[in-house]
């Protein structure tokens, strides 16, 4: 029976046997909850932001994971996947880079996972601007709303902007700023990679192909991964 087995092992029903480290299941899931989020708001809009990328991500094509098809819930999904990244910063994680035991999430990284994850929910709202709003107030002048939203230095200005935060993040942390690309501890190859995918990203924004799906990817890696270094700091899975 299950009771005469646990005493062969010397622990008891729910324990884990004599000299184990490993916790069950539902133990690990439970370092999650934390007392800085205690009505699990943060939490909450985790949960609805899988939902929405599980949603959107397989809606590729024509409708351009469903911003086209639905773009009155547009700005209420852009806001969503920006409240998850603001409400992380009422957790206390480690002021340093913790590099030992697998890739852990450090206050540096949080803040360029913002900025960047602003870059892409910014250039998605310019898209919508465009899509929506210019058109309802196209006019004749050059200086009508449809011009000068259509105009190639907004685009500019989000890649610089989101360049100049990037810094000023990374600096205000004195000694204890790590690179996230450089400060790896990977083969060359690994970081070229990684470089060139933030080189694609940036140039996605530029390029301006009016579209949201190549900037949704982007804000899925970006929440994704943070997500996966959150789970390895808390030991889960």
């Amino acid at each position: 029976t299950v009771k005469e087995a646990t005493r062969m092992n010397g622990t008891s029903e729910g324990q884990n046997p004599v000299g184990s480290t490993s916790r069950p299941p539902s133990a690990s899931w439970r370092r999650l909850i934390s007392k800085e989020d205690p009505y699990h708001m943060h939490k909450t809009l985790g949960i609805l932001c899988l939902l929405s990328y599980a949603w959107r991500l397989p809606l590729v094509g024509a409708a351009d994971m469903g911003f086209v098809t639905y773009p009155y819930l547009t700005c209420g999904t852009l806001l969503l996947h920006f409240l998850l990244n603001a409400t992380s910063f009422v957790f206390d994680i480690p002021t340093r880079r913790i590099k030992a035991g697998g890739y852990r999430i450090w206050p540096e990284y949080r803040l360029h996972s913002m900025v960047f994850l602003c870059r892409s929910l910014s250039y998605m709202m310019l898209v919508w601007f465009r899509q929506n709003v210019a058109l309802e107030n196209d006019g004749q002048s050059a200086y009508s709303l449809s011009s000068i939203l259509q105009h190639d230095v907004w685009n500019l200005a989000i890649v610089l902007g989101s360049c100049a935060a990037a810094d000023l993040s990374s600096n205000a942390q004195g000694d204890s700023k790590s690179p996230t690309i450089r400060g790896l501890e990977v083969p060359v190859w690994v970081k070229y990679f990684f470089s060139v995918a933030q080189v694609l990203a940036t140039t996605g924004v530029l390029w301006g192909l009016h579209r949201y799906s190549g900037q949704f990817v982007n804000s899925w890696i970006i929440q994704c991964n943070a997500f996966l270094m959150t789970l390895r700091r808390k030991n889960v899975g």
